[in-house]
C-alpha cells in the first residue's frame, strides 16, 4: 500500500452538508433525495454512485477536508473519529485534455467559492470505481475535520444507494 497523493482544503459550508460530483447523474434530483434512502448520518451516495452528499455537524461552519489517495486498501485510521462510513463511488474518466479524473466539491450556493477538486488517477477511458472511507470529527479547535481515504475498487464493488 502506497500513498498516491494527499491534499487539504478549507471551506465554508452554508447548508449543513457539502456535495461532491464525480459522475454525470441528475444533480437536482439527488439533492432533493439526499439522505432519504440511507442509514448513514454522515454520507449518502446517489443511486449510480457519481454524486455524494456529506453531512456536517452544523448548518453553517468552516471545515477542513483532507483527501488521501492510496493504490490499495490502507489500514484503518488510528485517530479517534466521531463518525466513519465506507462507500463506493463512481468517477467519470478524464476529459480529452486531462490526465486525471476529478471529484468536484460544492460547499454552498456561491459557485465561485468552490474548493479545488480532488484528483484521482483514471488509467482507462471509462468510469472508475473508488472505495471511499470518510471520517468526521469536531476537535477542541472547533473546526470540523473530514478525512477522505480513497483506494481503487473492483468493477464488481457497488455500495451505491439502490445498487
Amino acid at each position: 500500500m502506497s500513498v498516491i497523493s494527499t491534499s487539504t482544503r478549507h471551506f465554508l459550508v452554508e447548508t449543513g452538508y457539502w456535495m461532491a460530483s464525480g459522475g454525470d447523474e441528475d444533480f437536482e434530483r439527488f439533492v432533493g433525495d439526499a439522505f432519504a434512502g440511507t442509514d448513514s448520518a454522515l454520507i449518502d451516495v446517489s443511486k449510480g454512485g457519481g454524486l455524494m452528499a456529506v453531512a456536517t455537524s452544523t448548518q453553517w461552519s468552516e471545515i477542513e477536508v483532507t483527501a488521501t489517495i492510496y493504490d490499495s486498501e490502507p489500514s484503518p485510521e488510528a485517530k479517534p473519529w466521531d463518525a466513519v462510513s465506507d462507500v463506493t463511488i463512481l468517477v467519470d474518466p478524464p476529459g480529452p485534455e486531462d490526465e486525471e479524473s476529478c471529484i468536484g466539491i460544492m460547499a454552498g450556493p456561491v459557485p465561485e467559492d468552490e474548493p479545488d477538486p480532488i484528483f484521482l488517477p483514471c488509467p482507462t477511458s471509462r468510469h472508475a470505481r473508488w472505495h471511499l472511507r470518510i471520517h468526521a470529527r469536531v476537535p477542541d479547535s472547533g473546526v470540523e475535520e473530514h478525512l477522505l481515504v480513497f483506494w481503487p475498487a473492483s468493477d464488481s464493488a457497488a455500495h451505491f444507494r439502490g445498487a
